[in-house]
């Protein structure tokens, strides 16, 4: 009789349970076909929230009455769990009476030790620490971050100690060691950080200038990749296979042996330092009033980035401020505001009514902070801190970060003069943005050899410019016949109005300036006109421009002569001249000896690397008066086309103020301009 599939069966091993003797000799229990909880037992709440290894060891075994020959089987993972948060995993130690404690040790010997380091510890380490040292000679590699090693005390014995332990930190130091009273060695010593604290304590060895530890002290290996296990499971296809197919596609090739909570997230385009962003204020606060709803879903947006501690919003009775990145009203906190972005969100309710805004703008400035650092020492150690920052910070960009049990806390100022942290047991503290004086209580006692870090900015390059109003312009050309020319106070320009109905116009005077709907000047001589609409046409918007074209005369005087009140007298070659068509153009040279105690480097600091001397263009403002920049620099008679003007130009070149003061560390200066 042939041997039929039910008589296949799994048998339970002398101990189903996750115990250290689990596993052990087969019994001669089946495991019931098709029933829940068989082999494993139910996924409690704690085991899903932390995690857990379930080892189950299991027999095949073929029962039948015959002796027909057994030709071999195959065990599968036939379908993966529904919960994805569940993996099944088989393997084998190709052991009949081996036991759980041992196909763990096979599982976790992905890394197996490997020869003695070259180095040794370095006197004793205690359970708990998470920093071990090495002795070993200068010219020996020190162990990479990331590298495994062994400590193992006793190794053979029943009281061996083991643990594999991870740099995530690594320093060496160059020391000197004395040895028969008078006569000296070096050695380096070196510190690694570890991942995971000793879980026992360790026996060390003392300096020895053989570099040879003692005989019952720990060992340290080195680790070498065994992958002593091969793992079978199943995952899903992504593609259909077909008989045939050389190559089928499956989710994954990986799978979960131990459950693990580490997870990377990367990083991009971050600056590296917590006070990157220097709030540069406007000249003046700005107001203005919005109608649009503000709800939890359509944030509210100010036209640009906003000052810390600027912004007031009153509405629906109520008076809304911001402080410290979150906006409040009497009655307590309603949400958020991005300073950088000028984003405001509510955290509850909506706002439709008319909303009056006061703030003052900013800009907010990516720059490499100042830092200063005050160690953490057993004699400093503390959790309340004093000092002075100087140069005094930008109110908004003191940041103090401290370690605690191996973490980093950071507090932040938030414009007004306090540092909080992102929970408030992180702890607290006030600053004074006039005298750089803080004061700070820390969350927790921070950790002995790590240091206090202070980082702020200062607003030394920085120039505020008077609030004036700008205006979307642009410059546009004109084509009149060849020889011709716009004549003065013809010129009219029309385009669609912005509610759709009807047209905007302007018109230029016979000085060429732009009045109407728009602003802006009309360039005769350059058949140009710069055009800047009071309110923006529609997209797409045509413009038309009208004009009568005239005859345009070009006189070129080479090196002509001043009159006794040092003034140029040129005459037009046609005589009389139109009233607003005339331009005046000639080049200036720069009297470099008024510059005094400028310097060619102070000059090149200041933006102006290669010197050049500017081309002057004054125009007629159409009442014989000739115009350089807004002022009268001559007349001109349009009847006889005599024009007479002053060349000489004064302009305004800025001056470095350089000052120094006196950083924290006191022998140090920082040179200001």
């Amino acid at each position: 009789m042939p041997i039929q599939s039910g008589d296949v069966k799994l048998l339970k091993s002398a101990v189903m349970a996750d115990v250290p003797e689990g596993g052990g000799a087969p019994t001669g229990n089946a495991i019931a076909d098709g029933v829940s909880n068989a082999i494993f037992p139910d996924i409690s709440e704690l085991d899903r929230a932390g995690g857990r290894v379930n080892l189950r060891k299991t027999f095949v075994s073929v029962q039948t009455d015959d002796t027909d020959t057994y030709f071999g089987a195959n065990v599968i993972v036939a379908e993966p769990p529904q919960d994805e948060r569940v993996s099944v995993t088989l393997f084998s130690t190709r052991k009949t009476f081996d036991t759980r404690e041992q196909a763990q040790t096979r599982i976790e010997a992905y890394l197996n030790k490997g020869p003695e380091w070259a180095g040794y510890l370095f006197e004793n380490h205690i359970a708990g620490q998470r920093v071990i040292q090495l002795f070993q000679r200068l010219s020996d590699a020190v162990p990479n971050v990331g590298q495994t090693l062994v400590l193992i005390e006793n190794e053979g014995l029943p009281t061996q100690k083991e643990q594999y332990i991870r740099a995530t930190a690594v320093s060496v130091v160059e020391r000197s060691f004395t040895y028969n009273t008078d006569q000296d060695y070096k050695a380096a010593v070196v510190t690694v950080s570890l991942s995971d604290a000793l879980r026992f304590d360790f026996t060390g060895s003392p300096a020895s200038r053989t570099f040879t530890r003692a005989a019952n002290a720990t060992r340290v290996r080195d680790t070498v990749v065994a992958d002593a296990g091969t793992y079978v499971g199943v995952v899903p296809l992504t593609q259909a296979a077909h008989v045939g197919d050389f190559t089928i596609k499956g989710a994954s090739i990986y799978t979960q042996l131990v459950p693990s909570a580490q997870t990377e997230t990367p990083i991009s385009f971050v600056p590296p330092y917590a006070a990157s962003g220097l709030p540069v204020p406007g000249a003046a606060p700005v107001s203005y009033t919005a109608s649009h709803a503000w709800t939890t879903t359509i944030k509210f947006n100010l036209p640009g980035g906003c000052l810390p501690g600027s912004l007031t919003i009153q509405t629906d009775g109520i008076t809304i401020f911001d402080d410290a990145g979150l906006l409040k009203t009497a009655s307590g906190r309603i949400g958020t505001i991005d300073y950088a972005n000028g984003i405001l969100s509510l955290n509850a309710g909506s706002m439709s009514n008319t909303k009056n805004v006061t703030y003052t703008p900013a800009a907010q400035l990516q720059r490499a902070p100042q830092s200063s650092e005050i160690p953490v020492t057993p004699e400093s150690r503390s959790q309340s801190y004093v000092g002075t920052v100087n140069p005094v910070p930008q109110p908004g960009t003191l940041s103090i970060s401290y370690m605690a049990q191996g973490r980093w806390y950071v507090l932040s100022d938030g414009g007004n003069g306090t540092l909080k942290g992102l929970d408030a047991s992180y702890g607290a503290g006030t600053f004074n943005k006039n005298t750089g004086a803080f004061v700070v209580t820390l969350g927790a006692l921070p950790d002995v050899g790590s240091s206090l870090i202070l980082t702020w900015n200062v607003p030394t390059q920085e120039t505020q410019h008077p609030s004036a109003v700008l205006k979307a312009s642009q410059s546009l050309a004109l084509s009149p016949p060849a020889g011709k020319s716009v004549q003065p106070g013809t010129l009219t320009i029309t385009w669609p109005n912005e509610s759709g109905t009807g047209t905007r116009t302007a018109s230029a005077s016979t000085s060429g300036v732009l009045s109407g709907d728009a602003t802006g000047n009309l360039y005769v001589a350059q058949n140009r006109i710069e055009f800047a609409p009071n309110v923006l046409p529609p997209v797409g918007s045509q413009l038309t421009v009208s004009y009568v074209a005239g005859p345009k005369q070009e006189d070129t005087f080479a090196h002509p002569s001043r009159n006794g009140q040092g003034r140029l007298p040129v005459t037009a070659t046609l005589g009389s001249i139109e009233p607003g068509s005339l331009e005046i153009e000639w080049n200036t040279l720069t009297d470099t000896s008024v510059l005094g105690t400028y310097t060619w480097t102070q000059i090149y600091e200041m933006g102006i690397p290669w010197w050049s001397d500017p081309t002057q263009i004054a125009r007629d403002d159409g009442n014989g008066n000739v115009v350089l920049n807004g002022s009268n620099i001559g007349t001109v008679n349009y009847t006889t086309g005599q024009v007479v003007f002053n060349p000489d130009v004064t302009v305004q070149i800025p001056r470095p103020n350089y000052t120094a003061s006196r950083t924290a560390s006191g022998y140090r200066w920082r040179l200001n301009y």
